[in-house]
């Protein structure tokens, strides 16, 4: 298991540097064409998406995943889940930009207070509608664990995008509806391409039972879902609201920037939820889990104390000076990035199908993150926002790691864990106070970061054996095959 996870992992991290770091890539143009009030504009209606993602269709992504990996050995089953999930996701979400177009300008005032908005609104909704379908096709691929055709369709939207980007941006510039018509137009080319390559995954069937039972798994997990998406973003909402769409902006830089973190570890997550349906029965995966996970959080704690202790150049180069009080949320958000992805370490309430408590769960941290955001706003600004975020995400993490661990022990070690992470964050806190001239800055800051890599070796969270198995599948690379996990 975890020779796969280490293999699809790499294909994973390769297709997620375009894809998920588009945001970060695209930070040097879109900072430079927009104000951060267009920038924040922008950021509120990418919330708005990822809260449509997860309710129109209801989740049905999720059931899919479920039911799939049970039926490895009966291909006919498996279509017959694909083609019903696809086709429910076609209706339901072109039933939503039907919705859109007849209440666009009452939707315009309540998203962005001016109904002469609302041509901005339904071309949104089109951007939705394409990323909805693609994202299910991704989907598909990743519970076939077909990590090459995953990473191919990830690489391709994510090229299209940055040249559809320069042209409607940059050439025409579009502004806002510029980002939306760039997406639109790749989503559109990478779904005759993901067609193609699911074309015996899917066909002209639509089963009701299997509907329904993917249905009955994923629709408890809406709430569940939702609560994800107002923990996401209830920052953004909160800052519009007590304070202005150009600190949306300058969080949402800010947000990108600490989204390296998600982005580096991004294969973990791609690979490790297939692997953990297809093996949780095996005696010998939690122990595989919980070697997954130390390896995890070294990886993390590094790439933490990287991103913090060079926030503030890094912003400096992808940003102008108008966007430099980004900095301030960069090293808080990487751990609320972090801790948001962590949930995958915890599978004991999925592989039991505890759906209602994983709502609860994801309810109770979109609150608490809410009521943090209202707090700590006024009194410390797009920081208590961040710090709000944090607080939440690790909260959250916490509870699922303690009821994960009733359902599917685990065992992890603790005490190095903990160790390592306060070792990081005090390291970090004396570090970020030094103001030196600036090319002995950077020569300082790096060999912090090179004696925080070795401390993390030397608490054992990181094996020598483990480094060079590595660095063996980082050589190799999918020789072996990849379309199929050992």
């Amino acid at each position: 298991m975890l020779r796969a996870l280490l293999r699809d992992s790499l294909l994973y991290t390769a297709s997620n540097v375009l894809t998920r770091g588009l945001g970060f890539l695209l930070l040097p143009l879109y900072t430079r064409v927009f104000s951060p009030e267009e920038f924040g504009t922008l950021d509120y209606l990418m919330a708005v998406g990822s809260f449509v993602s997860v309710t129109v269709a209801l989740e049905i992504a999720q059931g899919l995943a479920r039911f799939i990996p049970e039926h490895v050995d009966d291909p006919g089953a498996r279509r017959a889940y694909a083609s019903t999930s696809l086709w429910f996701t076609i209706s339901s979400h072109t039933l939503m930009v039907v919705l859109v177009v007849i209440f666009r300008r009452e939707l315009a005032e309540i998203l962005l207070e001016s109904g002469h908005k609302a041509d901005l609104i339904v071309v949104a909704s089109i951007a939705f509608w394409v990323n909805g379908l693609v994202y299910l096709i991704q989907s598909q691929l990743r519970w076939e664990l077909r990590a090459k055709d995953s990473g191919l369709l990830s690489i391709v939207v994510a090229a299209l995008m940055i040249v559809f980007s320069l042209i409607t941006v940059v050439a025409l510039r579009w502004g806002v509806v510029g980002v939306l018509m760039a997406q639109i137009a790749s989503g559109v080319i990478a779904l005759i391409l993901g067609f193609y390559l699911t074309r015996s995954s899917y066909g002209l069937l639509f089963d009701w039972r299997h509907l329904r039972r993917m249905l009955v798994f994923s629709v408890p997990l809406i709430p569940s879902s939702v609560g994800v998406i107002v923990a996401l973003y209830v920052d953004r909402l909160a800052i519009k609201e007590l304070l202005s769409l150009s600190d949306v902006g300058l969080f949402g830089v800010g947000y990108k920037v600490a989204m390296v973190a998600s982005l580096a570890l991004a294969g973990f997550r791609g690979a490790l939820t297939p692997l953990v349906y297809a093996h949780y029965r095996k005696a010998a995966t939690p122990l595989d889990l919980a070697r997954i996970f130390r390896i995890f959080c070294a990886f993390a704690l590094v790439l933490f104390a990287c991103l913090a202790l060079f926030a503030s150049r890094i912003i400096g180069v992808v940003a102008p000076d108008s966007y430099s009080a980004a900095a301030s949320v960069v090293p808080i958000l990487v751990l609320a990035v972090l801790f948001s992805n962590m949930y995958i370490f915890a599978p004991g309430l999925d592989i039991e199908k505890r759906t209602g408590m994983i709502a609860l769960i994801n309810l109770s941290a979109a609150l608490l993150n809410t009521t943090l955001n209202f707090a700590f706003i006024p009194a410390w600004g797009i920081e208590g926002a961040a710090l709000a975020t944090a607080v939440s995400f690790f909260c959250a993490f916490c509870v699922y790691m303690r009821f994960s661990q009733k359902l599917y022990p685990v065992p992890h070690q603790w005490g190095s864990l903990l160790c390592a992470f306060v070792m990081v964050v005090i390291v970090i806190v004396l570090a970020g106070n030094a103001d030196l001239v600036s090319w002995l800055d950077w020569v300082v800051r790096g060999a912090v970061l090179v004696v925080l890599s070795y401390g993390i070796v030397r608490l054992r969270l990181l094996e020598p054996a483990e480094i060079r198995s590595a660095l063996n599948v980082l050589r190799i690379g999918g020789s072996t095959g990849t379309n199929n996990a050992g």
